[in-house]
């Protein structure tokens, strides 16, 4: 957010600025790591002011730290417990993706009436101030982390979006293009219904199952495209290989230690790898629901010979 935006009307410490005097105020992120699948920051801010301080040890303001991952619309204050200025955060892995911003903030805890710190430069600022709550006393420039997906270890079913499209549309469509972060997967109306239902029928049962059938061909497809992509770029160096679903693939093929462009594999060979053998869990999810009927049924007769 611009200055400007919060440098009005009321005075705002932050680096650099000329609203206070013989004040500082410091944001630091000390470690990026990912424990158990848990994405953990630990964070740090300095603070040198003793009017704010001293309303932070009263409870009228707080220091708060903003996570935000826009591409996963995620956003969350995490707060620093009173007279701590260090915090260990903690997120679960999937629900960021590609970019981590971290801001610092020292917001008010509620409305505070006639407000004048001796801190503030009274050639510009020479009578009390009224806060309401949430406004922002301080902040500093937002930190950036930019996540490598390889790292996060999430499913790269977190790499595909589902899109319920029209009844005219095709039952499935792969878009490349839409986005730099998610395969789209475009389903007309009948098949989208019919995949949720797959999917979430009986508290997720046939999820697998569901997931094999549309995923292997989106990711095989995906193999097939980077494949052709490497035909020309065989530095991987130009902007299609800076897509997020792009890199988590070659994170995950690197691991298993395929090589994309010297496999003599099939697409659909390396695709159900780099899903962690999706199509293995289906048909043993399926045999698994096969043998409970046959368990609790006297007869069982469905299906056709194809």
């Amino acid at each position: 957010m611009a200055t400007k935006e919060y440098n009005f009307p009321y005075p705002i410490l932050f680096e650099d600025s000329l609203d206070y005097l013989d004040s500082d105020i410091q944001f630091n992120v000390k470690e990026a790591s990912i424990v158990d699948n848990k994405l953990c920051f630990a964070v740090e801010y300095t603070l040198l002011c003793d009017g704010l301080k001293e309303m932070l040890d009263n409870g009228l303001v707080k220091a708060i730290v903003l996570i935000d991952s826009p591409f996963a619309s995620y956003s969350q204050n995490f707060e620093f417990d009173k007279g701590l200025n260090q915090l260990v955060v903690q997120i679960d892995s999937n629900r960021v993706v590609d970019k981590v911003f971290l801001t610092f903030q020292i917001v008010s805890k509620l409305k505070i009436e006639q407000l004048y710190l001796k801190e503030w430069d009274q050639s510009i600022f020479n009578v009390p101030f009224e806060f309401n709550k949430g406004d922002v006393l301080a902040f500093c420039k937002t930190i950036t982390v930019k996540l490598d997906a390889s790292e996060i270890g999430k499913p790269l079913s977190s790499i595909i979006t589902v899109i319920r499209g029209g009844e005219k549309v095709e039952p499935l469509t792969i878009d490349f293009e839409r986005s730099n972060e998610k395969i789209a997967v475009i389903l007309n109306e009948e098949t989208y219904d019919h995949y949720y239902f797959s999917k979430n029928y009986n508290n997720g049962t046939f999820n697998k199952i569901a997931q094999s059938v549309l995923f292997l061909s989106v990711i095989t497809e995906a193999v097939a495209k980077i494949k052709e992509e490497m035909v020309d770029d065989a530095e991987c160096e130009g902007v299609f290989f800076e897509r997020l679903w792009v890199k988590s693939i070659l994170a995950r093929a690197a691991k298993l230690k395929i090589s994309m462009q010297d496999s003599s594999e099939s697409y659909v060979s390396i695709a159900n790898k780099v899903l962690d053998s999706l199509l293995n869990k289906a048909f043993s999810t399926l045999n698994s629901v096969i043998e409970n009927m046959a368990t609790n049924a006297e007869c069982i007769d469905f299906g056709g010979n194809d």
